[in-house]
């Protein structure tokens, strides 16, 4: 039997723009080590357009805190119309990617019943009512803020590394938009 308890529901980030798809992804995958997280890349999917590629990645990282709990994200990351443009970063020519970025964070925490020693119903039960209502052990203590840290940090380093982009194309005969919605 395994519990899980959603902490974290959809938080959105939307960007439209220049960025690289390459530094993105570095930089989700820099974020999650930094925090202990192992990436699971679950789906990949590109399909070309009428104006571009889209993309979809479904990224399922995870923390294992004990054999019976781990703190898990999923990320799923959509970009649409993506294309290749070349523009000019630092007065060197570099070749970026243009499009719609859509992304989408989950966190949960998960407690397996299988590998702990208090395996019977009645003491699942009452060490459920303890927990919730009296007191909070401290193995799963502060685990919903741990999974909630964790992904508004991840969250933020990459609304970070897409803002970026705006200085790095100044003073291009480029317009873009960049829209964030959280």
């Amino acid at each position: 039997m395994t519990q899980k308890s959603l902490i974290i529901n959809g938080l959105p980030i939307r960007y439209s723009g220049v960025f690289s798809y390459e530094e993105l992804y570095l930089t989700l995958k820099d974020s999650l080590i930094k925090r202990g997280y192992k990436l699971h890349e679950k789906r990949f999917e590109e399909r070309m357009g009428d104006k571009g590629k889209n993309l979809f990645v479904e990224l399922r990282p995870l923390k294992i805190k004990a054999a019976w709990l781990s703190l898990t994200m999923r990320i799923r990351l959509y970009i649409t119309d993506m294309r290749d443009v070349v523009l000019e970063a630092d007065e060197i020519p570099t070749t970026f990617q243009e499009g719609n970025i859509d992304m989408s964070f989950d966190g949960w925490i998960t407690f397996g019943t299988r590998h702990r020693w208090g395996n019977n119903p009645t003491f699942y039960f009452v060490k459920s009512v303890i927990n919730k209502w009296v007191y909070s052990f401290p193995m799963e203590g502060n685990l919903e803020g741990e999974v909630a840290s964790d992904t508004r940090f991840v969250l933020g380093q990459v609304k970070a590394h897409l803002g970026l982009y705006k200085f790095k194309v100044k003073g291009q005969e480029y317009t873009y938009l960049l829209a964030w919605s959280t």
